[in-house]
């Protein structure tokens, strides 16, 4: 009998610290602000075109202009609970890179041929903004399915200088050409949280559209799958992997400008909610 207490007297001892963690929210769930701050290690694969006037279209690959498909960003991210099922949250990266290379066909960027030979140097910037809010469909002290709406936007330009020269004299003088794109593209967004326990979790997104705005056709896809480890009660590290595929093509009264971008990789960040 003697034993039979001490093992009922265990069991329920085991049992007490399971059952607080079930009534008791996770911090992502339970606060009102969750902040997010790291990298992205991102690789690139690049389309692009900027057609002018009579020149024939014609679409390059980041390899064709001497950038490279690599590239570490900031990432920032913030949520707000609004109430108890709605949401919002906004977040920022970008692509930044900058090189250059000897022609080896001729392109033509934005009404301007550049020569094969011709010493090119090239130029691309491409900020990511984000906003969007979601709407709780099933929520429970372990997790939380959302479904909305948002805004993906992208602010993309690209410049090219290029000088021709043979045996050291100057054949073509310095020629420059740039275009950019500002193409906010509204999308469907989904995401689930799911917690373990009070120190791992579980965070999906994805969002997804295609449509027509004016003169700008776009083409969006993003996932993003993330896993976190409470070190404390408000601070956490998240480790995750983010996939974005982007096309855009913008008609212009005298040519396209067209981006089709994909960026896949890693990202890290350090979570703090509150």
């Amino acid at each position: 009998m003697r034993d039979l207490k001490f093992a009922l007297i265990a069991s329920i001892s085991l049992l007490i610290p399971s059952v607080a963690l079930a009534d008791a929210q996770h911090p992502y769930l339970n606060n009102n602000h969750s902040l997010y701050a790291g990298i992205y290690d991102q690789s690139s694969d690049a389309l692009l075109m900027a057609q002018r006037g009579d020149f024939e279209p014609l679409k390059f690959e980041f390899d064709d202009i001497g950038l490279s498909e690599d590239y570490t960003s900031w990432m920032l991210e913030y949520h707000y609970r609004l109430s108890e099922n709605w949401q919002v949250s906004a977040s920022a990266y970008q692509f930044s890179q900058g090189g250059g290379k000897s022609l080896e066909r001729t392109l033509n960027y934005a009404g301007t041929e550049f020569e094969v030979g011709a010493s090119l140097s090239s130029d691309i910037k491409i900020n990511t903004y984000i906003i969007d809010a979601m709407y709780r469909v099933y929520g429970s002290d372990r997790a939380e399915i959302s479904v909305g709406a948002g805004i993906h936007a992208l602010d993309n330009s690209l410049t090219l200088n290029s000088r021709l020269t043979v045996d050291g004299d100057v054949v073509n003088q310095r020629q420059r050409a740039s275009a950019s794109v500002l193409a906010p593209l509204p999308n469907l967004r989904a995401s689930g949280f799911y917690a373990f326990n009070d120190k791992w979790s579980v965070l999906a997104t994805a969002g997804w559209l295609s449509l027509t705005v004016d003169n700008i056709d776009g083409d969006f896809r993003y996932g993003h799958l993330r896993g976190q480890y409470q070190l404390a009660e408000s601070l956490g590290l998240s480790l995750g992997y983010q996939w974005v595929s982007v096309g855009v093509t913008e008609n212009l009264g005298n040519g396209v400008n067209f981006f089709d971008l994909e960026f896949t990789g890693a990202t890290a960040a350090l979570t703090y909610t509150f």
